[in-house]
């Protein structure tokens, strides 16, 4: 491999590696058939429903377990709230800010709407506010409208007097609160929710780093959350037991979203499951969810569309895939248990009936009654029908392909 130079250690485990498998398939090969009549001796409707139940009960055991992991029990609260850099000066980000707002939960799509219509801006979430910051001309610093907060103070160069609204923030001159948003990461601590409201423009479109836009960190490496850009790309990181301190096990990617250098609406909610990037309009929509999906496959070495290293890109096609990953890494099991079910028991009506229900639609009903109790949102039927679909095509393509394979053990 071009990125690999390999020593004589790699060459004597690789031949071990390929010697050992050869072994075993030649052994294999002579007692597969011994083999396949013991698992055809062990199948029983009995045995196999229990396995059913059992993996199900264990799957959703793991999945809520796996939800404690996306909260924020592990913010850190000495972090200051950052605006164009980190503490530390060197990712630097160059752009203007005008407006940064910031709840303790997730606004519905409802109230998205709502803000972005320039209706309601922010009445129907004031009560939940704990930061909401506007910049207009050149000030020593700036308040945050709700009390909460320090003010936001320039740190570097004093910038040069600048008119009309929003602050130019560059290399030489960023803004952060002296003392650490203390009261911000506790009350977001509280809900592991939040809502992140900014309108923000780069002034350049190939910036790397990423350059921090906002930020509330400590150093390039601990960091609670921080939006930034590479280059035309937004990138978002957040701290969950999942994610790790640096928020990026993986970080997630949001394309093009800085394509111009005009002033871009930046809606960003988080309901404890869901992460859901707004930009400009409701139509503009990347989401993600942070689940047992996103655990095992941060961790899978192989080049699966949406994770290059450790990142995830929100383009369509690979939300999709990501999607489908998750269900079926949870309905292909039960949907191929309950395909040798079909195959091994009695051909009635009734009791095929009764295995599409209690197969394919009650683990469905309860594990998105489960994620949407979780998040506080409402039962989605596009992902019952995802999740449906699986287990029953999967339990149709098992109960094919196995039907000839165990047709002399039939009980």
């Amino acid at each position: 491999l071009p990125s690999r130079c390999p020593g004589f250690s790699d060459i004597v485990t690789n031949s071990i590696g390929g010697w050992l498998g050869f072994a075993c398939f030649s052994y294999a090969s002579t007692h597969i058939s011994t083999l396949r009549e013991k698992i055809k001796g062990c199948l029983s409707t009995k045995k196999l429903t229990l396995g059913f139940i059992g993996y199900a009960t264990l799957i959703f055991l793991i999945v809520n377990a796996s939800q404690n992991a996306t909260n924020f029990s592990n913010w850190d609260p000495r972090f200051p709230l950052l605006l164009g850099n980190e503490w530390t000066g060197d990712r630097p980000w160059k752009g203007s800010v005008f407006e940064v707002y910031i709840s303790n939960r997730a606004i519905s799509e409802a109230e998205v709407a709502l803000i972005f219509s320039g209706q309601d801006r922010l009445t129907s979430i004031e009560d939940s506010l704990v930061a909401s910051y506007q910049f207009s001309g050149s000030r020593e610093s700036y308040r945050d409208q709700t009390g909460h907060l320090p003010d936001l103070s320039w740190r570097g160069k004093f910038p040069d007097p600048q008119d009309g609204t929003g602050v130019l923030l560059n290399s030489s001159h960023w803004l952060e609160t002296k003392d650490p948003a203390t009261f911000l990461t506790q009350k977001l601590r509280e809900t592991s929710q939040f809502t992140l409201s900014a309108i923000v423009a780069t002034a350049e479109t190939a910036q790397t780093g990423p350059a921090r836009i906002i930020s509330l960190s400590g150093n390039p490496y601990s960091r609670n959350f921080t939006l930034g850009q590479k280059q035309l790309d937004l990138v978002f990181r957040l701290r969950t037991p999942i994610t790790g301190k640096n928020g990026q096990e993986p970080e997630l990617i949001v394309p093009n979203i800085f394509a111009n250098t005009e002033p871009h609406h930046l809606i960003i909610t988080y309901d404890g499951l869901e992460i859901r990037f707004y930009t400009d309009k409701l139509q503009n929509l990347h989401s993600l969810k942070l689940n047992l999906g996103l655990t095992t496959l941060r961790y899978l070495s192989l080049p699966l569309p949406p994770l290059s290293g450790r990142k995830i890109r929100l383009d369509a096609p690979n939300t999709v895939f990501y999607k489908i990953y998750f269900y079926g890494l949870i309905f292909i099991p039960l949907g191929a248990l309950g395909g040798l079910i079909a195959v091994i028991s009695p051909k009635k009506s009734l009791f095929y009936l009764l295995l599409f229900c209690g197969g394919g639609l009650l683990p469905s009903l309860l594990l998105e009654s489960l994620l949407a109790n979780r998040s506080g949102r409402e039962i989605r039927g596009e992902n019952l029908l995802l999740s449906i679909a699986i287990t029953v095509c999967t339990m149709l393509l098992v109960k094919v392909v196995a039907a000839s394979w165990l047709k002399s053990n039939r009980h």
